[in-house]
């Protein structure tokens, strides 16, 4: 019988056994949304899209995909992206 893939990392799961926050496992995708004016990926691996209203960004999670009007990338280093625009959605997909 073949084995279902598991969907949550190993270290999210060791987290939420012990009731620490998973912020402190390497490597592990975390967004954080300011109103709807501002949002930062951390822990990114490219860009794989990038347009005025639709951002594709790759993960270790999936591709989030970040939709809106009026995107710029406000910050940008090795691990995170920082994109300044007006979001309306922001989607984790496989």
């Amino acid at each position: 019988m073949a084995r279902k893939k598991e969907d949550t990392p190993i270290g999210l799961k060791v987290c939420d056994a012990l009731e620490i926050p998973g912020e402190i496992i390497p490597g592990i995708l975390k967004i954080t949304v300011l109103a709807d004016r501002e949002v930062e990926i951390y822990n990114f691996k490219g860009i794989l899209e990038f347009e005025p209203n639709l951002v594709r960004i790759n993960t270790n999670m999936g591709v989030v995909t970040v939709t809106g009007e009026d995107f710029d990338i406000k910050a940008i280093t090795d691990e995170n992206i920082t994109l300044f625009g007006k979001a309306s959605k922001v989607e984790i997909g496989g």
